[in-house]
């Protein structure tokens, strides 16, 4: 018995996920593409305002959540602990160009690089499954998605200009979509009097 404990002791680090990990499997279908306002990984614009409150206050948004908004207690995955959770969230600041306080002081600039750290090229597939999840996370239904070479396809009869407009703004927001061709069509074209 006392062997089976040690190699539990020994083994319990092999299982600890780093905070990209954390983010990549838990919280990049919002941050990546923006959904429901998120703060979008390595664009410091999106994050200004939240990061003028410090990581204290960052960390208690993502740990507890933010009442009335998409952002609940850790993302809606309860089971994370708590240190997983400021994992990622410093995974996603150390993205941006900034440098967040530990204190509620304005953020300044990163001394170096002078350029802010870029999200890796997606393949076909990857671009394909994101700007799907995207899509549905919106509720939009009846649009295909394709890929190549980071040129995103959209097709589909879609109930109205509005929700065209709304598939193609969700689509042109996930990371790693360089440019977008949509032949989305809107079924209120189709109306008669």
């Amino acid at each position: 018995m006392f062997r089976f404990l040690v190699l539990m002791v020994l083994a319990a680090p092999a299982f600890a996920q780093t905070g990209g990990e954390i983010y990549k499997e838990r919280c990049s279908l919002c941050h990546d593409s923006g959904a429901t306002q998120a703060p979008r990984l390595g664009m410091a614009a999106d994050w200004k305002l939240r990061v003028g409150k410090g990581r204290p206050a960052l960390l208690r948004a993502a740990i507890h959540g933010i009442p009335g908004t998409a952002m609940t207690a850790k993302g809606g995955h309860t089971d994370l602990a708590d240190a997983d959770v400021t994992a990622a969230v410093d995974f996603m600041l150390s993205t941006l160009e900034i440098v967040v306080s530990s204190y509620s002081e304005p953020p300044r600039l990163k001394p170096a690089p002078a350029k802010a750290a870029s999200v890796a090229r997606v393949d076909d597939r990857t671009l394909v499954a994101r700007v799907n999840e995207a899509i549905q996370a919106r509720r939009i239904r009846g649009v295909t998605v394709e890929a190549k070479n980071g040129l995103v396809v959209l097709r589909g009869t879609l109930d109205d200009a509005a929700a065209v407009k709304l598939a193609e703004q969700t689509a042109r927001a996930v990371a790693g979509v360089a440019s977008l061709d949509s032949k989305l069509i809107s079924a209120d074209i189709f109306e008669h009097d």
